[in-house]
């Protein structure tokens, strides 16, 4: 009888979700109206005519498509006035946000996504790479359950997450992701030529020369047969990476100055400097020091002329320097050194930080993963309890038993990816002291840093071998005092901790993120390390100041924070600040 009832429990509450299901097919806005209004609007090039256009669509809408249009009208003015500026402005932020909250509010996952992908992709395209990482991941979660023919530009949305995947050194996924971008891409144009260029770069750089060099052919036709030059110029440059990798640097050579003639004729300025620094790099693995040089004079001088091109005026000045090296230029290796102290600053990006976007990917794609479940519960609780109490309570505890079930599974295999995220750590870690210990110059400097280095592994290792379970609390917070005590408190040691405080407590993090954009990084210091129960004497000891300053720190973050300061500083240790 038992067995016949729980048999009959499950056959309703398959059937109930399948009807949801059916349903909520039809809760999608039509992408074969909304898509035409996009392509349309994004030709207009004045915000007061972009304005008063998709106004009149709106007045002309009806229902779910009203609020669709409004959404699609917040994300073209930001993409338009973004365009214009050429950099992050707040006016184009707040539209991007705002557009976001209105498909929050309205459970409009379609709408959700298309705004989500293109803010996140707004905020990479200008360097902004911590503030995209939560918006691709969300867009990430809700595209494996979200049906891909009722996305907006599908084709668009999985590109863009390729393209990330590529950046934090997710290669496979990131293949995966521009393989199904193809799928919703059709025919010959510049935007399959794109996909197929970046396809060959991700298997570039996982080292499989052959399936790359397929993909850049079949890339390089379809962007002579479309005449896209640009496109031509960056499969070429791409394709010179796969001649250097194998030893022929005059094709190599020929094939980057072809790229920048091609990318100075297209007025590309960020491909050309792009160019200009692989093809120093070539000249300056052959001996051909002048030349090299000339190569990266150019491409610092393109990447002086915008912000957002600061990453590729450090990789331009690290080349000068070596190159100042080898000639024995002591005094222009002291400016470039202090040149590159400068720049590292102000970008703010210390070593390994693609693995620690790695390690905050996995964090909060787990995070992602429990707030999904949670919706999809509270969609079945709804349709559970318009089918009467005691359907309810049987499906309840079924869904509470198949959670559990699903969790503990859950839970072993984030254990697995959690060591295996800490290995990947470990081993970047080895290859950036081998790329400095090249780059130095000077055995003092050369020693000190060994020395230093080989006790921070030796503390690494011991973390490692100690670790016991991913979701003991103790002895996770008891790692995080490890690595601190580990590192000395520079800045690249600071963010070290302070990401692997994210990884821990990634919610916690994240509301800090986003409610808090006006505190400072002194501010940020203070908050984390209140938050593993170090006294003022401890806390100033790590960051180098008196115990007074720790306190004047902490009354003017009181005054700063005002009511929120309690519930930021006040919450315990031992509490879940996940």
């Amino acid at each position: 009888m038992n067995e016949r009832l729980i048999l009959t429990v499950l056959l309703l509450a398959f059937a109930l979700q399948g009807g949801a299901q059916f349903f909520s097919q039809y809760k999608f806005c039509d992408r074969g109206q909304l898509e035409p209004v996009i392509e349309k609007s994004r030709k207009i090039a004045s915000e007061t005519a972009l304005d008063s256009t998709l106004n009149l669509v709106i007045a002309q809408s009806r229902g779910k498509t009203k609020e669709c249009i409004r959404i699609i009208k917040d994300v073209l003015l930001a993409e338009l006035t973004a365009k214009k500026a050429d950099s992050l402005n707040e006016r184009s932020l707040s539209l991007y946000q705002t557009a976001i909250k209105k498909a929050v509010s309205e459970k409009n996952q379609q709408m959700e996504i298309w705004a989500s992908i293109n803010y996140a992709f707004y905020r990479y395209q200008y360097s902004s790479y911590d503030a995209a990482l939560y918006y691709f991941i969300r867009v990430g979660q809700l595209a494996e359950s979200f049906p891909p023919e009722e996305m907006i530009f599908p084709g668009d949305t999985f590109k863009k997450l390729g393209y990330f995947m590529g950046y934090i050194r997710e290669y496979e996924q990131g293949i995966a992701y521009l393989k199904l971008a193809e799928k919703y891409t059709f025919g010959l144009s510049a935007e399959m030529a794109a996909l197929k260029d970046n396809i060959g770069l991700l298997y570039s750089k996982t080292n499989d020369s052959n399936k790359a060099r397929k993909y850049f052919d079949q890339a390089l036709e379809i962007a002579v047969e479309v005449k896209d030059t640009l496109r031509q110029a960056k499969v070429l440059g791409n394709t010179a990476d796969l001649y250097k990798k194998s030893g022929d640097y005059e094709k190599a050579i020929q094939l980057l100055h072809r790229d920048i003639y091609l990318s100075r004729n297209g007025d590309n300025n960020m491909n050309t400097m792009y160019a200009l620094l692989r093809l120093s790099e070539v000249y300056l693995e052959t001996g051909s020091i002048n030349k090299a040089r000339l190569a990266a004079l150019q491409a610092n001088s393109i990447a002086q002329s915008k912000v957002y091109f600061k990453s590729s005026q450090l990789e331009a000045t690290e080349l000068l320097l070596k190159i100042a090296q080898k000639t024995g230029n002591s005094d222009e290796e002291l400016t470039l050194r202090r040149k590159i102290d400068s720049l590292n600053i102000s970008l703010k990006t210390p070593e390994g930080t693609n693995t620690i976007s790695k390690l905050n990917w996995e964090a909060q794609k787990q995070n992602f993963n429990e707030q999904l479940n949670k919706e999809k519960q509270r969609v079945k609780k709804g349709a559970w309890v318009r089918n009467g109490i005691v359907l309810l309570s049987a499906l309840l505890l079924l869904i509470t038993v198949w959670f559990l079930i699903k969790l503990k599974r859950k839970s072993k295999k984030n254990s697995s990816r959690y060591q295996s995220s800490l290995k990947f750590l470990q081993n970047e870690k080895l290859k950036s002291e081998t790329r400095l210990r090249e780059a130095s110059n000077s055995l003092t400097a050369h020693v000190n840093y060994l020395s230093e280095k080989n006790h921070q592994i030796e503390k690494l290792e011991s973390e490692i071998k100690n670790i016991k379970s991913v979701f003991n609390t103790d002895e996770n917070r008891a790692e995080l005092n490890k690595l601190l005590e580990s590192h000395l408190m520079t800045e690249e040691n600071w963010n070290r901790f302070k990401n692997a405080f994210a990884l821990e407590y990634p919610k916690f993090y994240a509301r800090l993120v986003n409610n808090y954009p006006e505190l400072t990084e002194a501010n940020w210091r203070i908050i984390l390390l209140q938050h593993l129960r170090l006294s003022n004497g401890e806390i100033a000891r790590l960051l180098g100041v008196t115990v007074e300053a720790v306190k004047k720190a902490k009354q003017r973050l009181k005054k700063k924070l005002n009511e929120a300061y309690e519930s930021l500083m006040g919450v315990a240790a031992g509490e879940d600040m996940s």
